[in-house]
Parts: C-alpha cells; sequence; structure tokens
C-alpha cells in the first residue's frame, strides 16, 4: 500500500506539474500579447501626436499580410506592399517570387475597414508590356471596387517607359531608381567613375529628365550620392530598413532626411509586426 500511495504521489505531482507550467505559459502569453497591443497603441499615438506633414508623407514599409495592414491601417495613412502579376491577372502580395503565400492585393484589401482612407505604395516587381494591359485593368478594378482614388495609388516599376501608361490612367508613378549604379557612385565618388559608369549615368539623368513618371524611388542611404550626381527635378520617395516613426532618436533623423530635400514626397519607414513575411 505503501508503494501505491507513493506511485499516486508521483504521478499527481507530474500531472501537477503540466498543469503549472499549462498555466504559466497562458500568463506569459497573456503579457507578451498585453505588451505587443500596448506598443501598437503607443506606435498609433506617438504618430496622431505628429503635425499633418509628417504624417502624410512618413508610411509603412513592406506591408504583405493581411494582419500587419490592419495593424498599419490604424497608425499609418499609407502603406507599401509588393505585388506580382500572376498568370491569371490577380496581383499576388509578395516581396519575393518564389515566397508566394497566395496571398492576393484583392483579398489583403477586402479585410481593411475602410481601405479607401489609406495611400498606396505598390512596388510592382514584374512588369512587362506583355501584362500591361491586364495590370492596368486589374488595378482599376480594384480602385472602383474599394473605392480608392486613382491619384491615392502609387505604382513604381523599374520599367520606366511602361510607367507612362498608368500615369495617363489617373495613377501616380514611381521610377525605382537602379541601385547598381548607385550603390558605385556612392562608393567611388564622381570622380572615379570609369568611362562606362559615366555614360549610364548620363543615360540615367536623360531618363529621370524625359520620363513621364511622377517620382524617382531608392533607398534613403542613397539620397546623398542621387543628390551629388544629378539634378532630379521630380518628386522623391525613399525607404529605410531601419529607422521607425516610434522612437524618438530615429524620429529626429527621420525628420532630417524630410527637411534637407523638400522634394521627398514619401519616406517609407520600419513596421514590425508578428505577422511580418
Amino acid at each position: 500500500m505503501k508503494l501505491t500511495r507513493q506511485k499516486i504521489s508521483f504521478s499527481n505531482l507530474w500531472l501537477y506539474g503540466l498543469v503549472g507550467l499549462g498555466a504559466l505559459f497562458i500568463l506569459l502569453y497573456s503579457v507578451s500579447s498585453g505588451f505587443y497591443h500596448q506598443r501598437l497603441a503607443y506606435q498609433a499615438w506617438v504618430m496622431a501626436c505628429q503635425e499633418e506633414e509628417f504624417q502624410n508623407r512618413v508610411w509603412a514599409h513592406r506591408v504583405n499580410s493581411i494582419g500587419k495592414a490592419k495593424e498599419a491601417a490604424g497608425i499609418y495613412r499609407g502603406i507599401e506592399i509588393d505585388v506580382w502579376l500572376t498568370a491569371s491577372y490577380h496581383f499576388d502580395v509578395n516581396h519575393s517570387r518564389g515566397e508566394s503565400v497566395g496571398l492576393s492585393l484583392a483579398a489583403l484589401l477586402t479585410e481593411l475597414d475602410e481601405p479607401h482612407r489609406l495611400s498606396y505604395w505598390l512596388d510592382f516587381k514584374n512588369l512587362t508590356r506583355t501584362n500591361l494591359p491586364a495590370s492596368i485593368t486589374r488595378l482599376q478594378i480594384l480602385c472602383k471596387r474599394f473605392g480608392i482614388a486613382k491619384q491615392s495609388v502609387i505604382v513604381e516599376s523599374k520599367s520606366h517607359e511602361l510607367l507612362r501608361y498608368f500615369s495617363k490612367r489617373g495613377f501616380r508613378t514611381s521610377y525605382y531608381l537602379p541601385t547598381s549604379l548607385l550603390s558605385v557612385v556612392r562608393q567611388k565618388g564622381i570622380g572615379d567613375l570609369s568611362a562606362m559608369e559615366e555614360n549610364r549615368l548620363k543615360q540615367l539623368e536623360n531618363t529621370i529628365r524625359t520620363g513621364r513618371f511622377d517620382y524617382v524611388s531608392t533607398g534613403s542611404g542613397y539620397q546623398p550620392a542621387l543628390e551629388e550626381v544629378i539634378d532630379v527635378k521630380k518628386e522623391i520617395l525613399l525607404w529605410t530598413t531601419e529607422l521607425k516613426q516610434h522612437s524618438f532618436f530615429d524620429r529626429r533623423k527621420i525628420r532630417s532626411i524630410l527637411s534637407q530635400d523638400s522634394r521627398v514626397k514619401v519616406l517609407l519607414t520600419k513596421f514590425s509586426s508578428k505577422f511580418d513575411r
């Protein structure tokens, strides 16, 4: 009987231990979840305290999931989304072609409470002459369906010669500048470029000067190199993968970027979410 009681005692201890671990997990999860939602609320409060110009020019970077879009919609006035046009003529929300989860832009917009209140920067990854007509048609359908003004949508692409067709339909457009060339300029400086690099630079200057698009876009780290070599007459879109709008010290840097050049229309800032992808 003593042995039986001892076995029951050990069994009860094991059961109590499992219950205790479960309770601890629930407690830690609740606390963690509470902190997470408090952080989102704090970010929304910080943004709401900023002046109108700041709120209009600082958007959320890489919002490629429904959860992140819903969170960003409560903080920012504009969001950036990466899209690919599929063979079935739907916009797939995805930064890299091989990482698709089957999320369409339509499905993402459907989950937002008021999609018409946001502005959108669409990084169009695979715009070509072949899919151009379907792309324009699909984007027009989405804008009409969700009540989104075309002027609230920026279509960004490396295929600068095709952007004018979106401009004709009333969308805003931006030429994604070649980072390979800007990297060389930043590294070498204007005086040490090779003849081939100088020729590429002249071609880029001509494209920016004559191109029928509203903006040029690049990473904020390339802005000094851009200013050094090109007298850009168009407005500029920038992004940063480091600076966060709710950080006091980062916000000072953000303001510095915005104030240094009045041509900067939008700066995408880092927005961390548990729904990142």
